[in-house]
């Protein structure tokens, strides 16, 4: 076991995470392992995203026959931390390839734009009567890729970045690429409800992105 999956599990509550998903073969949901641990769906979902970097744990989308977001199920992956390190280094070395171009964050900003159209794509008409249902919508969204987040007004705060241990050496293109994400992802829902800017750590571990409502 890595070190990375060493210091993951010297958490107890990640530790009993990894009890519940290893009895489940099907996979247990983030509020189904919160119902079961007394906790808030969110702060599970920042436990599975710190799992999910030593590669402890790995989602899956379960369809559910019907419109609407898949359901994302979480599963162990019987405790070997070794895919995780090797998708770390592709993933340093895809980033390091982009910021070495010219135009590397506009590049992956409009990698993010057309990431966050797709995750919000066909998403059911009602989603996005309201400013405040495209918020939720968005905030549903980063939740179940790990990025543990609140909404207060029109910030939304985000607890954990899944990249974070990339982003002191390529902070622009990380960044980048959840600006796109979130700008994509808002346009797509035409709620009139825009990203401002992406504010990154103006506190520890927490990043903000700043929204304008019309």
């Amino acid at each position: 076991m890595s070190d990375l999956a060493r210091h993951a599990v010297e958490e107890p509550r990640r530790t009993e995470i990894l009890e519940l998903l290893g009895d489940a073969p099907a996979g247990l949901s983030a509020p189904e392992l919160a119902a079961r641990l007394e906790l808030h769906p969110n702060t599970v979902r920042w436990h599975l995203g710190r799992l999910a970097d030593a590669g402890l744990v790995a989602s899956r989308p379960v369809h559910r026959g019907r419109p609407g977001r898949p359901r994302i199920v979480y599963e162990a992956t019987g405790g070997s931390a070794g895919g995780a390190d090797g998708y770390r280094f592709l993933a340093e070395m895809l980033a390091s390839a982009v910021a070495a171009s010219g135009d590397g964050e506009a590049t992956v900003e409009r990698a993010g734009r057309a990431w966050g159209r797709h995750l919000v794509d066909g998403a059911p008409p009602a989603s996005a009567d309201s400013a405040d249902a495209a918020v939720a919508r968005i905030v549903a969204v980063l939740a179940s890729h790990g990025f543990a987040p609140r909404r207060s007004d029109d910030v939304i705060e985000m607890h954990h970045c899944p990249f974070h241990d990339l982003v002191d050496t390529y902070g622009r293109v990380i960044c980048g690429l959840h600006r796109g994400l979130l700008a994509g992802a808002l346009e797509t829902l035409d709620a009139g409800v825009s990203l401002q800017r992406l504010e990154p750590y103006p506190a520890p571990g927490v990043c903000r992105a700043h929204l304008a409502v019309d």
